[in-house]
């Protein structure tokens, strides 16, 4: 009978205990480690509390029913299981106990209606937010006004610039289109004419004769029998004069020449291979002459020779630093 009891108390206590467990998680209860972090606090009701007064007196009341079946044992064996028992049933208590204080001692939010439980909480939280919008509202709207104008004003400046574009091209269209095709033709023969015109006054100029120039032969020169310079001085000279140092054209002119001049005297010519050695060229034009008599062996280079002068009709080559008369003519190499 005992064991029979004890068998059926056994169930009896579990039953109660997990009753009790079942109870304090079933309803719908938050326990928060922060709760002003979550949401509003909420004070458990009268009905929660009577509630769980209740489940705490039934388990009273079933240990008080075991203590007393513990008395009415008899059998050693079943004295040592119901004191197991009650041990069990202390310790739940205890448990139960600790659960409960735990749960009041924390803070609980007991979530029924949620928004307006938290709504508050939450408004007091996203107070700074909202004051720091509504303090920086009127500068983002200022910010926005003055991007969007600036927008426009770069709109109006495109279009201006596009329209400035179109007209540009439509000028030079009809600028293009009104002038002759030819014109580049036109404009390359007007230079031609002008620089032909230029060598026809200049050689027109030449037949001015200077003073103290004789026509020998065909052309004018003019005699430097008085004193004697260096070629690069004679060069001078003859410039100042408005002429240029001689080059003779042909044996003809050579002739003329010869017998004007002094057979014991050199005089300079314009010629010279300074540029380039043994390439003997004029100097006031850079071209080649039409015309050399050397003298037998001539041009040699002795010394560095590389200026050329006359002495009784033959051509030497002479150093330019030696001093010897010279010829000047009246008209310009560079012009033929």
């Amino acid at each position: 009978m005992c064991v029979l009891r004890t068998s059926f108390l056994c169930p009896v206590v579990g039953f109660s205990i997990l009753l009790g467990v079942a109870h304090s998680i079933s309803k719908s209860v938050w326990v928060l480690s922060d709760a002003p972090q979550h949401c509003m606090i909420s004070t458990p009701t009268s009905s929660q509390r009577r509630t769980d007064q209740d489940v705490w007196d039934l388990l009273i009341f079933i240990a008080a029913n075991v203590i007393a079946t513990e008395r009415r044992l008899e059998s050693v064996a079943d004295i040592q299981n119901m004191q197991k028992l009650s041990i069990s049933l202390i310790l739940a208590l205890v448990a139960c106990k600790s659960r409960v204080s735990s749960a009041a001692t924390q803070s609980v939010c007991l979530l029924q209606d949620e928004p307006h439980q938290c709504g508050a909480f939450c408004l007091t939280v996203l107070t700074p937010m909202l004051d720091h919008i509504a303090r920086h509202q009127d500068e983002w709207t200022s910010s926005i006004l003055q991007a969007n104008e600036t927008e426009a004003r770069l709109a109006r400046i495109e279009g201006m610039q596009t329209a400035i574009h179109i007209s540009q091209q439509v000028l030079q269209e009809s600028w293009t289109s009104s002038l002759p095709k030819d014109i580049a033709a036109r404009l390359d023969r007007l230079e031609s004419q002008q620089a032909a015109l230029s060598r026809i006054l200049t050689k027109f100029d030449r037949k001015i004769v200077p003073p103290k120039f004789e026509l020998i032969g065909s052309r004018y020169f003019y005699i430097e029998d008085e004193r004697r310079r260096n070629w690069t001085s004679a060069v001078s000279c003859c410039r100042q004069m408005g002429a240029q140092l001689a080059t003779i054209r042909s044996a003809e002119e050579l002739a003329s020449l010869k017998a004007k001049l002094n057979k014991q005297r050199h005089y300079w010519l314009d010629i010279t291979d300074l540029a380039k050695e043994g390439d003997f060229r004029v100097s006031a034009s850079g071209k080649k002459p039409s015309f050399f008599k050397w003298r037998a062996g001539q041009p040699n280079n002795i010394g560095d020779q590389h200026c050329v002068d006359l002495l009784d009709g033959l051509m030497y080559d002479n150093k330019c630093e030696g001093l010897s008369y010279f010829i000047c003519q009246s008209d310009d190499d560079s012009l033929d």
